[in-house]
C-alpha cells in the first residue's frame, strides 16, 4: 500500500500525537505528521475567510478552531499540489482505526475500478445508497446531505486542487465543503461501514461551541438575516437532492 498518510497535529498536543503514533504503528501505516494551524492565533480578518458571506447566511462567525481546522487541511492539499502527490489519506490526530486489517482495506479500495475524488470515512446519519461493493464487508456509497466530519478521508490530486480553489475564500467548515458536491463538482463517495472512529476521551479542539446558534448580527443586518437564511436553505436543499438522486 503506497498511498501516503498525513496526520494533522498541533505542536502543543503531545498526548494526541503519542496516541496517534501508537495506533498508526499498530496498523502498519507509514504516516507523516502535518503541523496544524492554530485557530487561537487567527482573527476574523484572515485573507481566506469570507466573513461577510458567513454572517449573511448563518448570522454568526465560524469558530477560530473551525478556521484553523480548514487551513490545516488546506495545507495538506497545497503540499499535494506542490509535490504532485496523486492520492493521500488524511487523518486528524484523534482517529481510532476500527478495522484490524486496515492496510488490506486500503489496497482493496486502490485496486477497485470505481472512480472517486474523495472517499469519506463517516457513519451515515441520513439516507445512503451503495454504489460499488469492494470487499464482502465494505462498499462505496453516497450519503444524502453535507454530513459533518473530516477526521479521516482519502483524496486525489484533482480534488486537492479543487479544494484549494474552493477555499481561497471560504465561509463554511472543511467537512461541509467536502459534502457540497453540487458546487465543487467532485465525485465524493463514502466507505460503508465506516472503518474508523474518534477517541471520545480526547476533548474536541473545536468543542461544543460549534452547536451555539446565537445570532451575532445587529440592526439592519439582523432584520435582513431571515431572508438570506431562507434563500441559503432553499438552494442548499436543492443542491443536496440533486447531487444525491442524480449522481
Amino acid at each position: 500500500m503506497t498511498i501516503p498518510v498525513f496526520v494533522i497535529n498541533m505542536p502543543r498536543s503531545t498526548e494526541r500525537r503519542k496516541s496517534a503514533e501508537e495506533r498508526l504503528k499498530a496498523a502498519r501505516l507509514d504516516y507523516h505528521f502535518i503541523e496544524g494551524v492554530d485557530g487561537k492565533a487567527l482573527d476574523f480578518d484572515h485573507p481566506h475567510y469570507d466573513r461577510n458571506k458567513r454572517l449573511r447566511y448563518f448570522g454568526r462567525d465560524l469558530l477560530e478552531a473551525e478556521i484553523g481546522c480548514l487551513l490545516s487541511h488546506r495545507k495538506i492539499y497545497q503540499k499535494m499540489i506542490e509535490e504532485n502527490i496523486e492520492q493521500a489519506l488524511i487523518f486528524e490526530d484523534d482517529v481510532i482505526l476500527k478495522e484490524k486489517n486496515f492496510t488490506e482495506l486500503l489496497d482493496s479500495i486502490m485496486n477497485s475500478k470505481t472512480s472517486w475524488d474523495i472517499i469519506r470515512f463517516i457513519v451515515p446519519k441520513r439516507s445512503h445508497k451503495i454504489v460499488t461493493q469492494i470487499t464482502p464487508e465494505y462498499s462505496l456509497g453516497r450519503v444524502y446531505g453535507t454530513q459533518g466530519g473530516a477526521f479521516g478521508y482519502m483524496i486525489t490530486l484533482k480534488a486537492a486542487k479543487k479544494m484549494v480553489e474552493h477555499t481561497e475564500r471560504f465561509w463554511l467548515p472543511i467537512d461541509t465543503i467536502h459534502g457540497r458536491t453540487w458546487e465543487t463538482g467532485l465525485d465524493v463517495k463514502y466507505l460503508l461501514p465506516c472503518p474508523i472512529t474518534t477517541d471520545e476521551e480526547i476533548p474536541s479542539t473545536i468543542g461544543d461551541k460549534r452547536f451555539d446558534k446565537t445570532i451575532q448580527l445587529q440592526n439592519r443586518q439582523k432584520a435582513l438575516y431571515p431572508f438570506f437564511r431562507a434563500w441559503h436553505k432553499l438552494n442548499d436543499n436543492i443542491g443536496k437532492r440533486t447531487s444525491y438522486w442524480f449522481s
